[in-house]
């Protein structure tokens, strides 16, 4: 169950709804506190929140650079 909540955080951070991510990242911890993703993309989420403004939009580039620079997916890469 952890890592559900883990995968669908990370979707909601790469769509931008940062809260709902890290309210996902919380639970995968509450269930698992041995998956380590959860606690980074936990930081980064809530790191995204305090220094980026809240009207940004967020690029391939930005969210996978070699993604971007391969033109690929994030998927087909990780």
């Amino acid at each position: 169950m952890a890592w559900a909540y883990q995968g669908r955080g990370t979707a909601w951070m790469y769509k931008g709804y940062m809260e709902n991510a890290i309210a996902d990242f919380d639970q995968a911890i509450a269930h698992d506190a041995t998956i380590a993703w959860a606690f980074f993309n936990r930081a980064d989420a809530d790191n995204w929140i305090k220094n980026k403004p809240r009207t940004q939009v967020i690029s391939t580039s930005e969210i996978c650079p070699p993604c971007y620079k391969n033109n690929t997916s994030f998927a087909s890469l990780h």
